[in-house]
């Protein structure tokens, strides 16, 4: 899913935990039905996503929030501070409804139940070390406030 106003993205089910931040945890309030959920670590995760070419690559997601459970939640803003355009409003509004990348990716955006979602999943075998990884957010902490 895409988001325009929270600070952190969430790691959900489809992404794979790959480093942890030095120490860094965060509470996420109202997260899923409306429980506020304390204490979770933040780190680098991995996700696969095809691209609007039929390319497999490796989504690289820095300072996720790990949550595990559900879909991921991908923060426009964490996305736009490494120069990745998020257009996440519906075709019929003059947009791609697509990710674009500075390194010429393209990812389609489906509408879901009210939503824009990306469709992930998590790297099976060797796909971590085989596909193309693609930065989709910096690796500076998100403040969306600067």
């Amino acid at each position: 899913m895409v988001d325009s106003g929270s600070n952190n993205g969430l790691a959900g089910e489809e992404m794979i935990f790959c480093e942890k931040n030095a120490d860094e945890r965060v509470d996420v309030i109202g997260c899923t039905d409306g429980v506020d959920i304390k204490n979770l670590p933040v780190g680098k995760f991995y996700s696969v996503m095809t691209a609007d070419n039929g390319e497999e690559v490796i989504g690289v997601f820095h300072n996720y929030v790990n949550y595990g459970k559900g879909k991921s939640i991908l923060i426009k803003s964490q996305c736009e501070a490494e120069s990745v355009k998020v257009d996440d409003r519906p075709v019929k509004f003059g947009v791609s409804q697509m990710i674009h990348t500075p390194d010429g990716y393209v990812f389609r955006l489906k509408y879901e139940d009210g939503l824009m979602c990306i469709p992930f999943r998590l790297p099976i075998e060797n796909e971590i070390e085989k596909l193309v990884h693609v930065d989709m957010t910096s690796q500076m902490s998100c403040n969306p406030s600067y």
